[in-house]
């Protein structure tokens, strides 16, 4: 048998080539650290991560955290995490509610709710995202009267100029009693799941569907439990109140990130809409 010499075998000579390619590679991509390490240093610059315990300096419009411009680069990062998830949170569940209402709105008979859905999925899908957060911010929410003529909404919310104030809730002295009873509650659920498989695996006939209604019951059996023995609910309601120059109690959501919140689910909310309207046409009738 003849055995061709390597530089002729061309699947040496591939795997050759793809090697040098690498080498290559790694000796230009560490050329060029070594150059801007250098630079760095004849600049007095560092390279690194030392500046994560350094005074931001900076505020944070939108903080559900503690944070002051003295706190450190680290602290502000958290913030930005932080806000990022809340976004994130009430924009999934926001989305999902405006999407389904005009995903079945485009379905709908009625020809003025069925043109309107359309227009809103057409234009707004058509429409870059960051010009619409531009448009709600520079054109919807800085535009909104001042406090004192304020816009007042059911719930009751208030409208303005230095944000959107609505009612919130606040722990009362039983609130920490409280969470005892929902963590129970909560527990509850794996719990009767635990049993009702054991219960499964050791009868001889199927168990009733009506013992799936433990999972619903217990939970709040124990929530009942609590109210029974506590004097007074966990939650009180806080609203706003106009006082001096500015809202006083309740929920206040900044211009910025309400533009920014509702930007985003009316967006969103527009793709939802056409998935929903899909879904429900590929099921055939009956």
């Amino acid at each position: 048998m003849e055995i061709k010499a390597l530089w002729r075998d061309i699947r040496f000579l591939k795997i050759l080539a793809q090697v040098i390619f690498i080498i290559a590679l790694a000796l230009a991509a560490g050329y060029l650290y070594l150059n801007v390490n250098a630079n760095l240093a004849r600049q007095g610059l560092a390279v690194g991560y030392g500046f994560i315990k350094n005074p931001a300096s900076f505020g944070i419009g939108e903080s559900f955290i503690p944070y002051e411009p003295s706190d450190t680069y680290g602290r502000a990062l958290l913030v930005g995490l932080v806000n990022t998830l809340v976004v994130s949170a009430l924009g999934i569940v926001l989305t999902t509610v405006v999407g389904v209402l005009a995903g079945v709105a485009r379905l709908s008979s009625n020809w003025l709710i069925n043109k309107f859905a359309a227009a809103y999925v057409g234009v707004i899908r058509n429409t870059p995202l960051l010009l619409q957060l531009m448009f709600w911010y520079f054109g919807v929410a800085i535009q909104l009267p001042g406090v004192r003529q304020a816009i007042e909404l059911p719930g009751p919310v208030f409208l303005t100029q230095r944000g959107i104030y609505m009612v919130w809730a606040e722990g009362t002295a039983t609130f920490p009693a409280w969470r005892v009873y929902l963590i129970i509650a909560f527990i509850s659920i794996f719990s009767v799941w635990f049993i009702l498989q054991a219960m499964r695996e050791r009868a001889t006939i199927p168990l009733s569907p009506w013992w799936n209604l433990a999972y619903l019951l217990i939970p709040i059996a124990i929530v009942w439990l609590g109210a029974l023995l506590q004097p007074e609910p966990p939650l009180r309601p806080v609203i706003p109140e106009l006082s001096g120059l500015n809202f006083r109690g309740g929920l206040r959501m900044t211009p910025e990130f309400a533009a920014l919140l509702f930007g985003l689910v009316i967006y969103t909310g527009a793709f939802i809409a056409e998935i929903v309207r899909g879904g429900i046409q590929a099921v055939a009738k009956g």
